[in-house]
């Protein structure tokens, strides 16, 4: 039966870690679509206030028409600064977040690494185990073949 990882709680630690820090990127990530996704709309809506105005100024003008168009156009232009500004503190986020997880699974690597050197020693100890019984059944063998008692390590017959 192999042994436990003496550092397997830390290894499951390091583990977790790495799966926290990949959800929270993923949810980074989404929130990135979402303020990509409200600058589309909000570009979108720019465009249909600015082909607005151009409406309200031809022909007969209505200056009240003309005036709340360009309120529209400059509260739309604050937001879309605004999520700008958003869109680059997530972008900073990402990519401290992205180093986080390289540096989780450096540090998940060498208990990996530290677990798989443990297993190593334990397969050798169990083969020098294994030879030596074998070395034992062979000395055995031999004692009987030739008709020889065969002495125990103990010292009794």
């Amino acid at each position: 039966m192999t042994p436990k990882f003496s550092m397997q709680t830390i290894l499951d630690y390091h583990h977790s870690r790495v799966d926290l820090l990949e959800l929270e990127l993923s949810q980074l990530l989404q929130t990135k679509r979402e303020i990509l996704g409200a600058l589309d709309s909000l570009f979108t809506d720019l465009d249909r206030l600015y082909q607005e105005l151009t409406n309200f100024q031809m022909g007969e003008m209505d200056l009240k028409f003309i005036s709340q168009s360009r309120f529209n156009i400059k509260k739309t232009q604050t937001n879309i600064e605004k999520h700008k500004e958003q869109l680059v503190v997530v972008d900073k986020a990402i990519e401290t977040k992205q180093k986080e997880i390289i540096q989780a699974r450096q540090d998940e690597a060498v208990f990996d690494k530290l677990k798989e050197k443990e297993m190593g020693r334990f397969e050798e100890k169990i083969k020098r185990q294994e030879n030596i019984l074998q070395a034992d059944i062979y000395i055995t063998q031999a004692y009987r073949q030739t008709g020889k008692i065969v002495p125990r390590k103990d010292g009794n017959k």
